[in-house]
């Protein structure tokens, strides 16, 4: 909670949170003002719903093939790559798929390649940006 008062300053690196100039709401009211800030409020929200009618019925369906599993080693080590995922940070996972779907040098667009195809720039289309990033 001691971080959260830096959205409420004009944050220097060099002076840390209590050196830094106080300028209250002014970063909320140039959020509220920006021409951006009905389409990120729209973004966020289809997001949030797409991840919440996608997730919610996937965790339910897992566990219950998870439960019909006789081998407890291969049911344990299933559970551990499932969860694995829940530990990292957004910023790094998203990074991680910008690496492993790279139009050049990724290696799902290498495969594809191989396979005659051409690559897709899957980043760069918010459909499949939308179904990489819930489904991750």
């Amino acid at each position: 909670m001691y971080g959260i008062q830096i959205a409420f300053r004009d944050y220097i690196a060099t002076r840390g949170f209590t050196g830094s100039p106080f300028v209250g709401f002014e970063h909320f009211k140039r959020f509220f003002r920006s021409p951006d800030f009905w389409l990120l409020i729209k973004n966020t929200i289809g997001l949030s719903l797409y991840q919440l009618i996608a997730g919610f019925p996937l965790p339910i369906i897992v566990s219950l093939l998870l439960n019909h599993l006789n081998s407890k080693k291969f049911k344990r080590f299933t559970q551990t790559v499932i969860y694995a995922p829940h530990f990292i940070s957004t910023v790094v996972l998203v990074g991680m798929l910008h690496v492993f779907l790279s139009p050049r040098s990724g290696l799902i667009n290498l495969l594809i390649v191989a396979l005659g195809g051409e690559p897709i720039f899957f980043m760069a289309k918010p459909e499949w940006f939308k179904t990489l990033y819930v489904f991750s």
